[in-house]
């Protein structure tokens, strides 16, 4: 059974090279299996000797659009290789064919060497791993822009013309209510909803005329279940005692407290 990560390095700039290479060298569970400044020399030797596990390459210092250098990995060097890619994300077209290559970790170049390899140990482990600073990028490129009449967050969608909802392109079956909530709620997504509010403004229904704090709370459920991978751990709804409930992204940076 291997116990140690083969990672192979592909970065130009020789002081920034020989720094991951060294930090994976002495990592503890790695070690560094090929360090080259070029990515055909990476494909090339990868190819002829043992290939590595997970190869670190930085995309925005190397000519990185050639499709077919990116399937040679695949099909020539080892069809399970796992890529953590370094880019600034500026590149959308880059970026999506990262994607399409079953990108593993993306992270910026300047990325400190423990959180890279933190991400190589979770390309090896088969854990996707993006930079948060990356996300917007990324969810640019297998969403597009938004339309006028959209409203988004985390890869949920509402449009507001059609009053429908779909989530990464999926099409999410709500009532109107839960429709409404959800826009409600996508529309205040950097705060906490009260339940008065949302009685106020979506049932048009306060507790001084009949409003009941059950009744948000059971309609909340249900569109949670459906948006959410997965219910018993919700990312998209938040709920907060004495607060409210919060629409967030569950892709975003988690505010440090």
């Amino acid at each position: 059974m291997q116990s140690r990560i083969r990672v192979a390095v592909v970065e130009p700039d020789p002081a920034r090279r020989q720094q991951l290479t060294g930090g994976f060298a002495q990592a503890e569970g790695c070690e560094a299996s090929g360090s080259y400044s070029g990515f055909g020399q990476a494909i090339t030797e990868a190819a002829r000797l043992r290939p590595p596990d997970v190869l670190l390459v930085n995309v925005d210092a190397i000519e990185a659009q050639d499709l077919r250098a990116w399937a040679l990995l695949r099909t020539l060097v080892r069809h399970d290789l796992r890529i953590v890619a370094l880019t600034r994300g500026e590149d959308l077209h880059c970026l999506e064919l990262l994607l399409a290559m079953g990108t593993s970790g993306l992270h910026l170049p300047d990325a400190a060497s423990d959180r890279l390899l933190a991400a190589v140990q979770n390309a090896w482990k088969g854990v996707v791993d993006f930079d948060p600073a990356l996300t917007a990028q990324v969810r640019l490129v297998l969403m597009g822009p938004p339309e006028a009449n959209e409203l988004r967050v985390g890869g949920l969608v509402l449009d507001l013309q059609a009053n429908a909802g779909t989530r990464w392109g999926r099409a999410l079956r709500l009532t109107p209510l839960e429709f409404r909530v959800l826009e409600h709620l996508a529309r205040n997504e950097d705060r906490a909803i009260q339940i008065e509010e949302l009685l106020a403004d979506v049932w048009q229904a306060p507790h001084s005329r009949g409003g009941t704090s059950d009744q948000v709370r059971g309609c909340i459920k249900r569109p949670c279940r459906k948006i959410e991978p997965d219910p018993a751990r919700p990312g998209y709804i938040a709920s907060t005692r004495g607060r409210g409930y919060q629409l967030r992204d569950p892709y975003a940076a988690t505010p440090s407290n």
